[in-house]
């Protein structure tokens, strides 16, 4: 057994060990329609309403921690330790904030309607990732022939320098389910409301890496930040063509790289002021970023030194992934992550100038989040799917109907944040069995979830049905107004065969404890 292997052995073992099943998610508060979670050490926030309306929730859940975290980080390190003049972080904060679009104004004036802090307090509060250089972070993402045709998983690596690494015991997941908009859940600072890690509702992710030493240090002040249009991209745009065209419309304030993952692939958005390139993975189903351009249109030479090891850090993911190719998986990814850099991976030690403050993997197809603050808090699930409120589809229910092989008929209807399954028909016999499917069961969830999201998506989802005593799966789609519309020959054995499979089997157990 060679030593990178053994150190990932180790790194598996241990992650297996201390997996974020250790952390159930608990309900810590409420406020105004808003609720604090608990993921471990993690706050959770889950918000409803006008963005209005959640920034006063936010401000009153979150109140104690953004308090101590204003003192901790303006007052005491930033202005005390570094002695930054209040004036001048005051006018860096403005930088930023005064290019908010209304409806992230309207959150932060919200919070400090109920945090007891100010409205400048809260702005100061906000430019937090500011008033230090910017550092280097990772990311890698699995799908296809490197997770063995499971989901797709992606990681990313937040870096920065250490005193971050004491403010990352604040780090908060908060959930947005604006009134207008899709649900959105970002990873940030207390009372940072940007996007540099988030995943919305409909399994589109996006992830922030310096482009520094590619991109230079060009910066423009008269363009909203990249920071703030990912939160807005995210908020706005449901699927990979829409995100793309976003991003070939938008031109960015600064060099960065962003990672964008949906449900099937991920693509990397190399991103200065003054161009912007777009480029897949390695192989079949694996992507890697740092903090370079790796895209050959730019004719960069990479040299070994480039800031933040980057050349290093990439080198030791793809070796990694390449490793665990057709094996890497939410458990495989957690163990690559804790991997540290001079034992092949590309996490910074925790005692260094520079470090990695907390880490993030997310599985779109099952809307979940899985977060670590090295230190602080081991790895923890957040299952955004229960958090993210039902989408205002037309979609009121649909009737799937499978004749011949596997005969099967059942309706299946909104239930609360759940789903209602009437089972009428199995193997040929009648039946009223009743099931319930909730989020605990993430594959299939996730699966109902987004058809009822996005029902047109199902029109691809067919196949002639073969030989004269075949399988036919018709499905009818019964919408708000009343309306219906019958799709014939769906191919029940694609990516609805884990719904299919759960009615069929949890039908013949119900059956048989009847």
């Amino acid at each position: 057994m060679n030593k990178l292997y053994r150190v990932f052995a180790l790194a598996w073992f241990f992650s297996a060990l201390f997996a974020s099943s250790a952390w159930p998610l608990q309900a810590a508060a409420d406020f105004e329609g808003g609720r604090r979670h608990k993921a471990g050490k993690i706050n959770v926030l889950e918000l409803h309403g006008s963005y209005h309306q959640m920034g006063r929730q936010y401000g009153y859940l979150l109140k104690e921690t953004l308090q101590g975290l204003y003192r901790e980080a303006v007052i005491d390190h930033f202005q005390g330790k570094k002695g930054h003049a209040p004036e001048l972080l005051k006018a860096t904060a403005m930088s930023l904030f005064r290019l908010y679009p209304q409806r992230f104004r309207d959150i932060i004036t919200g919070m400090a309607e109920t945090s007891g802090l100010t409205l400048e307090q809260h702005i100061l509060l906000n430019g937090l990732e500011l008033y230090g250089a910017l550092p280097g972070g990772s990311a890698i993402a699995a799908y296809g022939e490197y997770t063995g045709g499971g989901p797709l998983v992606v990681g990313r690596n937040y870096d920065w320098y250490d005193s971050y690494a004491a403010f990352a015991r604040t780090l908060t997941v908060t959930v947005f389910n604006p009134d207008g908009g899709i649900p959105t859940g970002i990873v940030t600072f207390a009372g940072v409301i940007y996007a540099t890690t988030g995943m919305n509702a409909r399994g589109l992710f996006l992830e922030l890496n310096n482009g520094l030493p590619s991109g230079g240090g060009l910066a423009y002040t008269n363009r909203v930040p990249a920071i703030v249009q990912l939160l807005a991209f995210l908020n706005d745009f449901g699927s990979m063509e829409q995100l793309d065209a976003a991003f070939n419309t938008t031109r960015s304030n600064f060099s960065f790289i962003i990672n964008a993952a949906d449900r099937k692939s991920a693509w990397s958005y190399e991103w200065p002021p003054f161009d912007m390139h777009k480029r897949t993975g390695e192989g079949q189903g694996l992507l890697v970023s740092t903090n370079h351009f790796v895209d050959p249109a730019w004719g960069l030479v990479l040299q070994g030194n480039t800031g933040f090891k980057s050349v290093l850090r990439r080198e030791n993911l793809l070796t990694l992934g390449g490793k665990h190719k057709g094996h890497i998986d939410r458990q495989t990814m957690m163990a690559i992550l804790d991997t540290p850099m001079e034992k092949g991976g590309a996490t910074w030690p925790r005692g260094g100038g520079i470090r990695t403050v907390y880490q993030v993997i997310a599985v779109p197809e099952q809307l979940q989040m899985l977060v670590k603050v090295p230190g602080y808090q081991n790895w923890t699930t957040v299952n955004l799917a229960t958090l993210f409120a039902p989408p205002d589809s037309l979609l009121a229910g649909l009737l799937w109907n499978t004749q011949g092989g596997g005969d099967l008929r059942f309706r299946v209807e909104r239930d609360g944040k759940g789903y209602r399954i009437q089972v009428e028909r199995y193997d040929f016999r009648g039946t009223d069995a009743i099931l319930q499917l909730t989020a605990e069961n993430a594959n299939v969830f996730s699966v109902v979830d987004h058809l009822f999201a996005a029902p047109a998506e199902i029109d691809n989802m067919t196949a002639a049905p073969e030989g004269a005593t075949g399988t036919w799966t018709t499905v009818t789609l019964r919408f708000a107004d009343e309306s219906e519309k019958v799709l014939t020959d769906i191919d029940a054995l694609g990516r609805l065969n884990a719904l299919y499979r759960f009615v069929e089997q949890e039908t013949k157990e119900k059956l048989r404890q009847d």
